[in-house]
């Protein structure tokens, strides 16, 4: 019988436990053989890179709200109240009657006046062709006026008013024999009201000649100006009537209508009593007699 010893002795050894170090040595080793695969993550593209992030959003309307918060406390404000009106580009009178229509925005803030309010009461002045305006702050509203160009003296009856080149009734006029500027006798039928644009369709050739005069000067000043609806003159001082029949290619006859009157020679042939210009290229003149007469 064998003993316990060699029982025993027949069996592999017992192998030892694992010491602490040992163990991290193999937990290393496991790691060496374990094949690890990354979690997967999602692709961002290059529009979601391109968005602001929502700090900075936050940030933007936190500004926007600070700015509009601003704004509405100046609005309300006499920060930038109204405190002149600068007007340029007008004669006195016109720019009297600009300051008139914009007294009532003295001391109204500049971030509340109404740009298109101030337009429509300056397209309202009948002295105001066209106008340009601003704010310049932080207390000056400033405006620059181009006024209307007064051709003529309309007369109805014992009546008269100032037109401008456009055919535009600026004022009524109480005495005009002060005005140098022609005459247009008109029809009493023929309405007449400042602001209003002429729609008698002779009168209005008549404004047109006398706005074409503006680049063609003649020797002598023109008194009057005649139309009808068979035909349109202008009438000198001189007393010479220049006969135009009509409106179309003003600008060459009024040029031919001085080179004729710059050529003659009144102290010999006298001052023609008509200068024909139906056809501008064949003018024709006309002399009563040899008489000069000056210009009053």
């Amino acid at each position: 019988m064998r003993s316990r010893s060699s029982a025993r002795s027949s069996f592999p050894p017992c192998r030892r436990p694992f010491r602490r170090g040992e163990v991290g040595a193999v937990a290393k080793l496991a790691d060496a053989v374990v094949l690890r695969f990354p979690r997967g993550r999602r692709q961002r593209g290059p529009l979601v890179h391109a968005l602001p992030s929502w700090r900075t959003l936050a940030l933007a309307f936190a500004a926007l709200l600070a700015v509009a918060g601003s704004y509405l406390a100046a609005r309300d404000s006499a920060l930038f109240a109204v405190e002149s009106v600068e007007i340029e580009g007008a004669p006195p009178a016109v720019r009297q009657d600009v300051r008139g229509a914009l007294r009532s925005l003295e001391g109204e803030s500049l971030l509340r006046v109404d740009l298109d309010a101030v337009g429509s009461r300056l397209a309202a002045i009948p002295s105001v062709r066209q106008a340009v305006f601003d704010r310049a702050f932080p207390h000056t509203l400033h405006v620059t006026v181009a006024a209307e160009r007064p051709v003529a003296v309309l007369r109805r009856g014992s009546e008269a008013w100032l037109v401008s080149a456009r055919g535009r009734v600026i004022r009524r006029m109480a005495n005009p024999r002060l005005s140098s500027l022609p005459r247009i006798w008109a029809p009493l039928t023929v309405a007449a009201d400042p602001g209003d644009r002429l729609a008698d369709a002779p009168t209005v050739r008549a404004v047109h000649a006398l706005a074409a005069l503006d680049g063609s000067r003649l020797p002598a000043r023109v008194r009057e100006a005649r139309s009808t609806d068979h035909g349109l003159s202008l009438l000198l001082v001189a007393g010479t009537e220049i006969e135009l029949a009509n409106d179309e290619e003003l600008a060459l006859k009024l040029a031919v209508a001085r080179g004729v009157l710059l050529a003659l020679d009144p102290s010999r042939e006298g001052w023609p009593a008509y200068v024909d210009l139906t056809v501008p290229g064949r003018p024709v003149v006309g002399f009563v007699s040899p008489k000069v007469v000056s210009e009053t």
